[in-house]
């Protein structure tokens, strides 16, 4: 792994190990980095154990392949949202940039943050196949803000729903959000979240991780 001397990349195996094997047949390996900041490791990997626990009732596990602490030289301005295919030119406080530099190209990738800049409201995203140019840096990719861990967002969060889980969902389903009429995991609606997936979309994730 190379990157600019700007930056300090640390590959850890200080995470549980029973993070990091398993004995599902179907399961898929996850890369996870923490631009250090406002994350605790400990935290993450709480939220790590709830989101699996979510894929093994899909019969489908969730392991670490590797998790990364990075050394970003812009994490309290927060990271410029330059995701889009609108954005073709990079920035150097943008998220684009920050992929380049940690030049890491084994996805799924996990990214976990202190917030995007202040134009841009949101607290987690991700960019599944269908959401993105199959060329684009961020294709199945994961933005996890430490919003999250805000107490008047966890007040509006259902206790059961995991907000890794849902991001990682997109991914796995290459798809969007459940637009029904019952609590999924993936649903639009903040208070229709749950830790629940349907038959189907067990199915598809169990096929799509032989693509990603």
């Amino acid at each position: 792994m190379s990157v600019s001397a700007a930056f300090g990349v640390a590959t850890s195996d200080q995470f549980p190990k029973e993070l990091k094997s398993t004995s599902f047949k179907n399961h898929i390996a996850i890369n996870i980095v923490l631009a250090k900041g406002q994350w605790e490791k400990e935290e993450i990997f709480k939220r790590f154990e709830k989101a699996r626990k979510i894929y093994q009732n899909c019969d489908v596990d969730l392991i670490i392949n590797k998790f990364i602490e990075f050394d970003w030289k812009f994490p309290t301005k927060g990271l410029f949202y330059d995701l889009s295919d609108d954005f073709k030119d990079r920035y150097e406080d943008g998220a684009q940039q920050f992929l380049v530099d940690l030049n890491l190209s084994k996805k799924p990738l996990v990214i976990f943050f202190d917030s995007f800049d202040e134009y841009i409201n949101k607290i987690a995203t991700s960019f599944p196949r269908e959401s993105t140019s199959k060329d684009s840096l961020v294709v199945n990719t994961a933005w996890i803000t430490n919003k999250v861990n805000d107490a008047n967002y966890k007040e509006k969060e259902p206790d059961s729903y995991s907000v890794l889980a849902h991001e990682l969902g997109h991914i796995l389903l290459n798809e969007g959000h459940n637009l029904g009429f019952e609590p999924n995991l993936m649903h639009y609606k903040i208070e229709m979240l749950s830790d629940k997936l349907t038959d189907k979309q067990c199915l598809k994730i169990k096929n799509g991780i032989k693509h990603i």
